[in-house]
């Protein structure tokens, strides 16, 4: 079982644009997310519950700064991650990767 973990939610977008200072470029802000079974799932925090492991996940990719800045994105071929299941949160709702 895993004591440490960062939380995950659900989540409906992913991440904002916003021009630079300089109005060259642009620059977004990256979030941790994950996505499972076709869910996406945004940083909530972190915990010491119990947790069982659920499966693989898909690990989202950052692109923050640059004329292409998009922020959060999944990859055509995403890193995969270990989710684990938290005790008392239905896995619809809330997953966790471990904390390294």
């Amino acid at each position: 079982m895993v004591r440490t973990a960062c939380a995950l939610v659900v989540a409906a977008g992913l991440s904002g644009c916003s021009p630079s200072a300089t109005g060259g470029g642009a620059t977004a802000d990256c979030t941790t997310a994950v996505r499972f079974e076709g869910t996406v799932y945004l940083e909530g925090g972190s915990t010491t519950r119990d947790a069982v492991s659920l499966g693989q996940g898909e690990e989202s990719s950052c692109a923050d700064v640059g004329r292409d800045a998009v922020g959060t994105y999944f990859a055509d071929d995403p890193a995969q991650v270990a989710l684990w299941s938290l005790g008392g949160f239905d896995p619809a709702h809330a997953v966790a990767v471990r904390e390294p």
